[in-house]
Parts: C-alpha cells; structure tokens; sequence
C-alpha cells in the first residue's frame, strides 16, 4: 500500500491568517503553478487513482495533480474539511492563543463546528472507499490540514494528542506506506508526529 497524502494549495484566506474550516475558497492560481512543480517527481510513481475533498481548494489542486500524474480524480465527500464553526473566517490569532491549535484535544468541538472525534466515521467511510484502490497500486489523497490529521489517526493509529500539533503545510506532499510516512518534498513540515 502507498498512499500520497497532499494538503491542497493555499488560498488568499489562508495567505492572510483566516480559518476556513469549512468554508470554500478556490486556491490561489500561483499556489497550484507551485504544486504542479511540487507535484512533477510523482508523475513516475503510478498513482492509479485521485481522492480530494468536495472544497474548491482541494477540488483545484487535485485537478492539478490529475494533469502532472495522468490519472482520473474523484471527489469524496468525507475527506472536506472540519466545520471550525463560529470561527471560520476569523483571523487564527484571534481565536487561537499562541502556541495552541484551535482544537485543543480530539473531542473539542468549536461552537457549531466539529470535533476530530465527531470526523472520524465520515473519514472512516471514506478510507474504506480508498482502500480497494490502494490494492491495485498507489493513490493519492489532496485533503486538508485537520481532515488529513484524522485520516493519519485512522490508518496508523497515532496518538491523537500528538497528531493535534502535526503540521502538513500548503501543497506539501507526504508518501504513507505499512512504515509510516515520509515526505517527498522540499518544505520542512512542522512539529508533530513523524514516525
């Protein structure tokens, strides 16, 4: 199994410090020019197949990985990002203290947004409809900073208090396989868990 986990490109939101959570931003044009590049070393690594989330900024940058790779997309619904609820579209500095995520453990849920908790039978749902695709060849994933969290706990079982930190930035590209994960491009990921 080889999975290629990708966090979609930024978006002007993203540029200027606001959650989106849920909201539906499309990416900037010269962040998917950047993800194309980021993306050229995996258009010889027979990826047979593409799942993004249903949120222009993921629909986007899979589109743009479909073009470098040469292999179909289809959208999933369970991969969309977690509703951030009241704060969506708020600055992150103004609802997050410094050095604390906006979830602050796995159940916290924002004021009518979603837990990670709350995601995991949506993500669930959607990991099984990857799976049967996984055993034919590689596949890629173009999610979202929490949902891709999510998705790592479900497949590996990491612990979630340490996946509350882990950082994948915009268009950065990571290969899951049964060892654990490793990233394929040049961005230094943040803190977190790196098995």
């Amino acid at each position: 199994m080889i999975l290629y986990l990708l966090r979609h490109a930024a978006t002007q939101a993203n540029r200027d410090g606001l959650i989106l959570g849920a909201s539906d931003p499309p990416a900037l044009p010269a962040a998917l020019a950047a993800l194309a590049t980021t993306c050229r070393p995996l258009a010889g690594r027979g990826i047979r197949r593409i799942y993004a989330s249903p949120l222009l900024r993921a629909t986007d940058s899979a589109a743009v990985l479909a073009r470098v790779v040469g292999a179909p997309w289809a959208i999933l619904p369970g991969l969309a990002e977690l509703s951030a609820g009241i704060f969506e579209g708020r600055p992150r500095r103004a609802a997050c203290l410094p050095g604390r995520p906006l979830r602050r453990d796995w159940t916290d849920r924002p004021d009518g947004g979603e837990s990670m908790a709350d995601a995991e039978t949506r993500v669930g749902q959607a990991l099984e409809a990857i799976r049967p695709a996984l055993v034919r060849g590689p596949a890629a994933v173009v999610g979202h900073a929490v949902v891709n969290r999510v998705l790592l706990q479900l497949l590996f079982g990491w612990p979630r208090q340490e996946l509350l930190a882990f950082a994948q930035p915009h268009g950065a590209v990571a290969a899951i396989s049964a060892t654990g994960l490793v990233w394929l491009d040049p961005v230094t990921p943040g803190p977190g868990v790196q098995p």
